[in-house]
């Protein structure tokens, strides 16, 4: 009987799993996609795997970035060329390019064609990472397989869709001496050291908390009309006709309306924005937001959940498109009772009939997705088509292609990135450094280990005081 939950033979029973269904008469090739990884359990694994004597043309790791650069890209290539040479395989090794933490655990053993369509294989999915803490020591973890040919097929493609980058192409190693006795020329020495400041700050990533309450930043105000009063007409004498057609008068005067039922949308948004206390967030106040070091960002993660901001803009586009038809048949009754009587304007230059008005609906979305059509407006709507080339790029639009920072604003006042810097850039390297380094000594919390780490990492130039913390913090 299949078991879930493993503490023991958790790397017997994964290789199990990905050979279940393999032949030896067919060349597979083997996927890793992991958080976390460590040298000696690959080097276990794998030898266990070739044993089985099956024909694997290729292995790919691919690994979070933050755990590339804590590895460092020497070692990671050290150990593949060893484990190439010794196991006769084509290892290679990449990391996903993004600043969000990639955190799945998924491995698959797949038969794939030259036109690189899965034929067969086996998938895993797991809660353990690539570690020995994860697939050989006593952690309690999570497996479950599946043979679907279906389920295979679109792991591989949307693998092939991620940005993915071979770690022979890292710009910079993160190991070195600072102290060693060629760098004796002033230049070379603060060179190096900025390139220290540079890597101790790539250990982590930055966790910045936006603090606004303007109208730019909330969901019914990006989307709502607002009208006035045309010619001598007095609003009081239509305020119940306004209402009962669903506009808001509860503003002085001010008349609005939303064409969209947003209230779902509304109460996930307010339960983001509260599930997350930022102040209690381990961490290093910065000028670009709280340093917080690589392996600690995981957890905030998960409780921050913003991973959910894929799907809820995703849903949110979908739902728009297909109401926008209902909101039309709405703006040609408002335009028919109100507009046309001479009652209300839309306070847009843009707007002089129904064909506009409909247009300037339709831009509102397309702004709060990607803010950039802001410049175009003009040119939107001189277009003589201008009402189905606004409806062919919402219907077109892929949000994959988008930062859509307006609505990501709008979704979660906590956004986590990478520090934004090349180590070309030694003005605001060392000036993001220095800030570190004061709040690190203007603190009061002598409880703060990561402020620890950082005191002492800049006195002994050596990272592995940040690796330490970073683990403790997470244990």
């Amino acid at each position: 009987m299949v078991k879930f939950f493993l503490q023991n033979n958790k790397n017997n029973t994964l290789i199990h799993y990905l050979l279940k269904k393999a032949t030896k008469h067919q060349k597979y090739k083997l996927f890793f996609v992991t958080c976390y990884f460590s040298l000696d359990a690959g080097s276990k694994i794998i030898k266990s795997l070739l044993d089985k004597n099956i024909s694997i043309s290729e292995i790919d790791f691919i690994l979070d970035k933050g755990q590339v650069l804590d590895i460092g890209k020497e070692s990671l290539q050290k150990w593949r060329d060893e484990i190439s040479i010794s196991c006769s395989v084509n290892l290679q090794i990449f990391y996903v390019n993004q600043s969000a933490l990639f955190h799945p655990k998924i491995y698959a053993l797949l038969e794939i064609n030259a036109n690189n369509n899965v034929l067969s294989g086996s998938l895993v999915f797991s809660s353990a990472n690539f570690t020995n803490k994860g697939l050989i020591d006593d952690n309690i973890e999570f497996f479950i397989a599946t043979s679907s040919l279906p389920v295979l097929s679109k792991f591989k493609r949307e693998l092939d869709d991620l940005n993915i980058i071979n770690i022979d192409c890292l710009e910079h190693d993160f190991s070195f001496d600072i102290n060693n006795e060629n760098f004796q020329d002033n230049n070379e020495k603060n060179q190096q050291e900025t390139l220290f400041r540079f890597n101790l700050l790539n250990r982590g990533r930055f966790l910045h908390n936006w603090k606004t309450n303007s109208s730019n930043y909330n969901l019914k105000e990006n989307l709502r009309i607002t009208f006035e009063s045309a010619s001598d007409w007095q609003i009081d004498s239509i305020n119940e006709d306004l209402e009962r057609s669903g506009f808001d008068i509860s503003q002085a005067k001010t008349i609005s309306k939303v064409y969209f039922e947003l209230d779902e949308y509304i109460k996930r948004i307010d339960k983001q924005s509260k599930c997350y206390d930022f102040q209690k967030t381990p961490g290093i106040i910065t000028f670009l937001g709280r340093w917080i070091p690589v392996k600690r960002t995981g957890q905030i993660y998960l409780d921050l959940d913003i991973d959910n901001f894929d799907y809820f803009s995703q849903d949110l586009l979908q739902y728009l498109q297909s109401e926008i038809q209902s909101a039309f048949k709405s703006i040609e009754k408002d335009y028919r009772e109100f507009i046309a009587t001479g009652k209300l304007r839309v306070k847009s230059k843009y707007v002089k009939n129904i064909e506009t008005f409909k247009v300037y609906l339709v831009l509102k979305i397309l702004k709060l997705f990607d803010s950039s059509f802001g410049l175009v407006e003009d040119k939107l709507f001189e277009n003589k088509n201008a009402m189905q080339n606004a409806l062919n790029v919402l219907d077109s639009m892929n949000l994959e292609n988008i930062k859509m920072i307006r609505l990501r604003r709008i979704f979660s006042p906590h956004y986590f990135f990478d520090l934004p810097y090349e180590l070309q850039d030694t003005e605001n390297i060392n000036l993001l450094y220095e800030c570190l380094l004061e709040s690190c000594h203007s603190s009061q919390d002598n409880k703060n280990k990561i402020i620890k780490a950082v005191k002492n990492a800049d006195r002994d130039k050596d990272l592995s005081h940040i690796d330490k913390v970073a683990v403790e913090v997470n244990e």
